[in-house]
């Protein structure tokens, strides 16, 4: 087999082992899915998913890393649709409460990751992928004068721990859409309270 086709094929392993594991891991939760199910599934063996995975727990953390990644790419569309920075910021915000009621970011993102990954690995994941970018959001509409320039990186775990929880809210509540709305309009009310311009 030449290289190109062993790169090719591995890709195909791997790609495939994500497809089945996320559809599993969101229809039924990781806890209740076995690695032997979703190697049977994809047509491979055990040994291709500590290949590729270390494990089912290396599989998951790439599922998590992926929806994470479509959900990044998403809000960074919202952003930058808008040329006011201040409305950027809040649309950014809402596209993520908005993504809570996507059943996939629901089971993996929000109720297994905490438990899969630990608490501490999934609060640094999420630092990974949101708070440095909110803070810096935050640290630039206060260089334009937009919010007080007053403890910027306090107002950043602010939000970001208020956004957790609303999207943990917003995923186990009985009727998301309504939980959705409700989250965006109390969110609306909380950045415009601190908004030192009139938008």
């Amino acid at each position: 087999m030449t290289e190109n086709k062993h790169v090719q094929r591995s890709a195909q392993t791997r790609a495939r082992l994500l497809e089945v594991a996320r559809v599993l891991f969101v229809a039924r939760g990781y806890q209740h899915v076995a690695a032997e199910e979703i190697v049977q599934q994809a047509g491979l063996t055990r040994g291709a998913l500590y290949h590729h995975f270390d494990g089912k727990d290396g599989l998951f953390k790439a599922i998590y890393d992926q929806l994470q990644c479509e959900v990044t790419a998403r809000i960074d569309a919202a952003y930058h649709a808008e040329s006011d920075p201040f409305l950027a910021f809040r649309a950014s915000c809402h596209v993520w409460l908005e993504s809570c009621i996507d059943r996939e970011v629901q089971q993996v993102v929000l109720i297994d990751a905490p438990n899969v990954l630990s608490w501490e690995a999934w609060r640094a994941a999420d630092a990974e992928y949101s708070l440095g970018d909110i803070r810096e959001c935050l640290h630039g509409l206060a260089a334009q004068g937009m919010i007080p320039n007053m403890g910027i990186d306090a107002l950043t775990h602010l939000l970001v721990g208020g956004m957790n929880e609303v999207a943990l809210y917003i995923a186990r509540a009985p009727d998301a859409h309504t939980a959705l709305a409700d989250a965006k309009r109390w969110l609306n009310v909380v950045l415009d309270g601190i908004v030192t311009k009139t938008i």
